[in-house]
């Protein structure tokens, strides 16, 4: 260890059971980066992360609080405006099905609940309760893999996929009204397209299925 002549020692234990943790490595990773200082460690005992932190009262206190911002990504169950932020990684995970995380925060949202799919935080925050979460994830994953073999661009699928479950039909329905509805168009490969934006077209086939 460096000497203390003219440096502040600091040491922050991290409670590792509130936090939601997919890839210890990527977190020290990031760990590291977060604090700045002449000399830094960790150590983990049980269910604690103890991290020393040497250098200048200035950079240990900037450091403290890039710390508490990357901690608040990981809490388990941390809230943001009453959203709670669920792992992306996570979801997948327990899913069992990797799923597009702008359609599964779209189905929450058009089911009444708020979410926002944070791709660059890798997180999906929401105020709908964790068990729905995973029903809708595995909903939309299993639907996915039903479409698949079907003439449909990607943003055509999500736009029938979320479709169907929200309107309780099936996606050869969906299909269909779509396309009597004009939001879907063959492009020259034989594939069909959204008209617009896939999110913007969802009220329409939702009116549509309605109907039928």
């Amino acid at each position: 260890m460096l000497p203390l002549r003219g440096r502040r020692r600091r040491v922050v234990a991290v409670n590792l059971r509130l936090l939601d943790i997919d890839d210890y490595e990527r977190f020290l990773e990031r760990l590291s980066r977060a604090i700045k200082v002449d000399y830094s460690s960790w150590r983990r005992e049980g269910d604690k992360l103890l991290i020393e932190m040497v250098g200048g009262e200035s950079s240990i206190r900037e450091s403290i609080v890039r710390l508490k911002t990357l901690l608040r990504e990981y809490r388990r169950g941390a809230s943001s405006g009453g959203l709670v932020a669920y792992s992306l990684r996570r979801v997948s995970r327990e899913a069992g099905l990797a799923v597009p995380p702008d359609l599964l925060s779209t189905v929450l949202s058009a089911m009444g609940y708020r979410a926002e799919a944070r791709g660059g935080e890798g997180v999906l925050a929401t105020d709908a309760p964790w068990g729905l979460v995973l029903e809708v994830a595995r909903e939309v994953g299993e639907r996915l893999r039903e479409v698949a073999a079907q003439p449909l661009a990607t943003s055509s699928r999500k736009l029938v996929v979320a479709a169907s479950i929200l309107a309780g039909s099936t996606l050869d329905d969906a299909v269909r009204a779509a396309v009597e509805a004009g939001l879907l168009e063959e492009d020259e490969k034989g594939r069909l397209l959204v008209r617009g934006s896939w999110r913007e077209s969802l009220k329409n086939l939702l009116k549509a299925l309605q109907e039928r």
